[in-house]
């Protein structure tokens, strides 16, 4: 078996530190049998979190969901003493990191719901990587699993629509591939969602287009018609709405916002005074914001 990278480093599961290679989920649990788990992604600034009740508050929600039924999720209110200390002990707490929280359900094998079923909860820190490169993105074949099938709005485990979705963005030479609903109308890509700029408008696909809302998504709603004299519109749009578009970038808790070169070979331009004054808007947004 191929050592880990990343086997020196410390993770948290269930209230204690552990290795990074340290098996800790059994395999005839649901969460590891069907992947019926839930995670959030959220970036540490040097040990600062940009709206941590909104994730974990999504994290809840997305194991209660998985639970199957209305009894509290016993989730400690403030991690911060966890996550500082996972932070400090992986060499991170003075810089830019990846957060990740992981739930897997304990329930054995079989869909019949148990009440009050346990899970465990883990926690990962990582050096985020440094990318300002703008994004290459081409059309997905895979569409986005509507929510009357799965909810959209959960960041769920089994993700495999996006996993086939990037896989045909690196087959083609890409880094990402933006998917459509089952109706063809624009959503997201694999992993961030979607903004466009025409004239003074903004738009971007609505919850109804099967998305998942990100956090980063909501910040932007809130403040580029506050700071940038940009309108924002939110509905369902089809692919020749992005051909008449000048800026196209995607977004997430992590790339924040990032330019998109080209799109089918349709290219967009990365570098106005538009994208500097969101940048700049949205720096000035984290390090008021971030506590």
């Amino acid at each position: 078996m191929k050592k880990n990278s990343n086997s020196k480093q410390q993770i948290w599961v269930d209230g204690r530190f552990v290795g990074y290679d340290t098996p800790t989920l059994p395999p005839t649990v649901r969460g590891v049998l069907y992947g019926a788990g839930c995670f959030e992604t959220f970036q540490s600034y040097a040990g600062r979190f940009l709206h941590l009740d909104r994730h974990l508050q999504r994290f809840s929600d997305g194991i209660q969901w998985l639970r199957g039924d209305e009894s509290p999720v016993p989730i400690e209110t403030d991690l911060r003493p966890v996550l500082n200390r996972l932070l400090e002990m992986n060499g991170l707490e003075d810089t830019d990191a990846i957060i990740r929280l992981q739930a897997s359900l304990l329930a054995e094998r079989g869909y019949r719901d148990e009440p009050g079923t346990g899970f465990q909860l883990s926690i990962t820190a990582t050096q985020k990587p440094v990318s300002e490169t703008p994004v290459r993105l081409v059309y997905s074949d895979t569409c986005v699993v509507p929510n009357r099938c799965r909810p959209a709005g959960l960041k769920l485990s089994n993700t495999l629509h996006y996993l086939q979705a990037f896989r045909e963005a690196v087959k083609q030479n890409r880094d990402d591939a933006l998917m459509k609903t089952v109706n063809g109308k624009i959503a997201e890509t694999s992993v961030a969602n979607v903004f466009w700029k025409e004239g003074y408008t903004v738009y971007t696909p609505s919850p109804s287009c099967d998305i998942l809302p990100g956090q980063m998504r909501q910040i932007l709603l809130e403040q580029i018609p506050e700071w940038t004299g940009c309108r924002v519109e939110e509905g369902e749009f089809g692919p020749e709405h992005l051909e008449k578009a000048e800026h196209l970038w995607v977004c997430n808790s992590l790339k924040q916002v990032q330019p998109v070169a080209s799109l089918d070979g349709r290219e967009y331009s990365v570098e106005s005074p538009f994208y500097a004054q969101l940048t700049d808007v949205l720096s000035c947004y984290i390090q008021r914001s971030a506590i």
